[in-house]
């Protein structure tokens, strides 16, 4: 009896990107005389790349209705073209129409974009209609007037003086010592802080006018922290509020005590009875000289209470009695005085 071992047959597939390994187990058979071998197999297989595809969306564009500067819209639809790859006349042409509204679209009416050279014509239209014949003179006078604004910040400032200066000189060099000589002696001119104005004149002469810049933020940020610090080192004073309600003044027991005095008052007020010294000849004289005689009884009654005026000697002080006296008293002050003998 013969026993014939056959060797373990493997096969591997591979395939992307699932990978299976198949292994058959040993198979032990009886056979007389045969021996049978097989050799392993291997397949690989290779998947392609996936292609890559790339889609480029085009920024959009802001419209321009004429309210705003024709030159700061022609800078943002450079920069805008280059983004969207409008490189020919043409095709800038044709998207700087469709962006038209309002008083803008009036003015290009009529164009088209059919050259390169139509491109340069619509900014010829814009800057006619919404731009002036000395532009770069009224920008000069801009800038030697240009000063901070309460609100601005020291960097809002110096963007807004640099845009300006461009205006004035189109062709200037801010890099040049004269122009940057310029644009610091008209930043330190026209900021808004005395105290900012001459910290910088002491200490950035030789300086140009990025670094003039750069100081006077430095010097408005330390100024606001001391500030900051001041009042958070100020001590905090709270009044301690009292559950107690105020005090109330009582009005009326007031007035009426008021009232009962000026009542007492009009009622003990004494009567003033007037009386004059008798001249002989029946005649009062005074500083004015002769004067008519007195009164009768009806009027000294009615006016006792006024004093008579340029009379000589001082009336009477009144009596001390009730108002009992009052008629003796008048019947006294309107006897007839006595006649001359002579």
């Amino acid at each position: 009896m013969t026993t014939v071992s056959v060797p373990s047959v493997v096969t591997t597939v591979q395939a992307l990107p699932v990978v299976t390994s198949v292994s058959a187990p040993p198979v032990a058979t009886t056979s007389s005389a045969v021996s049978t071998s097989v050799a392993p197999v291997a397949n690989d297989t290779a998947a392609p790349a996936a292609p890559i595809v790339v889609v480029k969306q085009p920024q959009p564009m802001k419209p321009y209705t004429g309210q705003t500067s024709w030159k700061s819209y022609k800078e943002y639809f450079t920069r805008l073209a280059l983004c969207n790859g409008w490189t020919t006349g043409v095709e800038k042409a044709q998207n700087l129409l469709i962006a038209m509204e309002g008083a803008a679209a009036e003015t290009v009416r009529g164009l088209t974009a059919d050259k390169d050279k139509d491109y340069d014509l619509i900014w010829e239209n814009l800057s006619c209609r919404f731009g002036h014949i000395d532009e770069p003179e009224r920008a000069k006078r801009r800038f030697d007037k240009k000063k901070q604004l309460e609100s601005e910040t020291i960097e809002v400032f110096k963007q807004g003086l640099r845009t300006v200066f461009r205006e004035a000189w189109p062709t200037g060099n801010n890099k040049s010592k004269e122009n940057d000589s310029m644009l610091q002696r008209r930043f330190i001119d026209g900021l808004s802080e005395p105290a900012l104005q001459q910290f910088l004149r002491l200490h950035v002469r030789t300086d140009d006018f990025v670094t003039t810049a750069g100081k006077a933020r430095q010097y408005m940020d330390a100024q606001e922290q001391a500030k900051i610090t001041a009042i958070s080192k100020k001590p905090n004073v709270r009044f301690a509020a009292s559950d107690e309600p105020p005090p109330t003044v009582q009005m009326p027991p007031i007035l009426d005590g008021l009232q009962k005095v000026i009542e007492a008052v009009l009622e003990k007020k004494p009567e003033v009875n007037v009386a004059e010294t008798p001249e002989p000849g029946g005649t009062k004289k005074g500083k004015g000289g002769n004067r008519q005689p007195t009164s009768t009884l009806s009027e000294a009654s009615t006016n006792t209470s006024a004093p008579a005026t340029g009379s000589r000697n001082p009336p009477p002080p009144p009596p001390r009695g009730g108002n009992n006296d009052a008629p003796r008293r008048a019947c006294d002050d309107t006897r007839m005085p006595p006649q001359n003998s002579n």
